[in-house]
């Protein structure tokens, strides 16, 4: 491509494109809990939920453990005790406050909790009066992306948690019947990691 060829205008003129991906390291289970859930990055390590589902309670008393991982040398560097998360869906990393915030899910959909990326301990925990699935915080605008539950509808909210827009914005039809997972973002673009063929559908 030539060089002032940009991403954005890249997306404006195709419906998709081909990407690849580069295996970095695994990150360690812990004895029966094993399924991974949401996870983020402080640039430095990588934060993952892993959660063993109590069905009985709808996920109310799952056993949550974050794992820390050292990005450079993928070797785990700690592990949180057990956290009460929930489905733990989403992981982001907010550096202004030094907090990683979790998104709930199921069975709480409004919950997030606030969690030290030293300790691996929750600060506090709060609902923010919307159903959410995922989060992204990006520090230029001091601004979170978060997926509405229900669907791929999306919407800002500001340092607050509050909503910024008066309506939502509308998901591509391309994704219909995709299984949402997570989120993340940078100054230009909102990604959301998708299931059905594994696709990431990216947003100006």
């Amino acid at each position: 491509l030539p060089e002032d060829y940009t991403f954005r205008a890249l997306l404006r003129k195709n419906k998709s494109i081909s990407s690849t991906s580069e295996y970095l390291f695994t990150v360690s289970k812990i004895d029966t809990i094993k399924t991974s859930q949401g996870g983020g990055t402080d640039g430095k390590y990588f934060y993952q939920a892993l959660i063993k589902k109590d069905t009985q309670t709808g996920e109310a008393n799952n056993i949550v453990r974050i794992v820390k991982t050292d990005l450079e040398t993928g070797k785990a560097v700690k592990t949180s005790d057990d956290l009460a998360l929930n489905h733990a869906n989403d992981i982001t990393y907010n550096p202004k406050i030094n907090k990683l915030i979790v998104v709930h899910n199921a069975p709480y959909r409004d919950r997030i909790s606030f969690v030290d990326p030293d300790t691996l301990e929750i600060t506090e925990t709060r609902s923010i009066g919307m159903k959410i699935y995922s989060i992204a915080y990006n520090a230029t605008y001091d601004r979170y992306v978060v997926g509405l539950s229900g669907g791929q509808t999306f919407t800002i909210l500001d340092a607050e948690f509050r909503n910024t827009l008066n309506s939502p914005f509308q998901p591509t039809s391309l994704t219909d019947g995709y299984i949402t997972q997570g989120a993340e973002c940078d100054d230009q673009f909102i990604y959301f990691v998708l299931y059905k063929q594994n696709v990431i559908t990216v947003y100006d």
